[in-house]
């Protein structure tokens, strides 16, 4: 691949990704109706300056424990990323985005819920979810479609002895014109316990 030099990769990290998408699509019109994503995409840190770099891709599945990996695959994916021109930029896509198996460091996942928010609530905050004046967590939202927006989050088992335990939950969100003031929504608990045993596990996806 030709090299890049420093004043146009300096040039480059003057804007941001959808000003150069919509400049491409000036150029050349076929790129309006492919190459672009359909899931949503936030940026945590919108006070961070755009970076520019050739991207290094990879693809983890985490929906269920899988066959530890011996050492030589773990370091032929560092091989792999420590290769190629610079500067370098890693990407990980986890897939599905439907739920997610964390290692013992983290939780496993043992349940999952979708909440849904009306339009006009201010994604970027994420949603936070507390139980009987406790600390609330936070999860950000999936996906929107016409009828709402969507947060998938994932479930430990702390979360479900915490929902079965407590009395209330309250649910945080945020309005986009006014991200300064909170929504505090108030949900029983009463009747959870007896709900989330009924459940059955779906079968996972192949």
């Amino acid at each position: 691949m030709t090299a890049i030099d420093q004043k146009l990769l300096d040039a480059l990290a003057t804007l941001d990704t959808p000003t150069v998408c919509n400049a491409l699509e000036e150029i050349d019109p076929k790129h309006r109706d492919r190459g672009f994503t359909t899931a949503p995409l936030v940026c945590p840190f919108p006070n961070l300056k755009p970076i520019v770099g050739f991207a290094r891709t990879a693809m983890i599945r985490a929906m269920r424990p899988g066959v530890p990996a011996g050492p030589e695959k773990r370091v032929a994916y560092y091989e792999y990323v420590s290769k190629g021109d610079l500067p370098r930029i890693t990407v990980i896509q986890v897939v599905p985005r439907e739920g997610y198996y964390w290692d013992n460091k983290h939780g496993q996942v043992v349940a999952g819920a979708t909440v849904a928010v009306p339009h006009g609530t201010a994604l970027s905050k994420d949603l936070r979810i507390g139980v009987d004046g406790g600390k609330a967590k936070v999860y950000r939202y999936a996906f929107c479609d016409a009828n709402s927006c969507y947060a998938r989050i994932g479930l430990l088992a702390d979360d479900i002895a915490a929902f079965k335990k407590g009395s209330a939950a309250k649910l945080v969100l945020f309005h986009f014109e006014a991200q300064d003031k909170p929504v505090e929504l108030t949900l029983s608990l009463s009747g959870f316990t007896a709900g989330f045993e009924a459940t059955r596990p779906a079968a996972p996806q192949q």
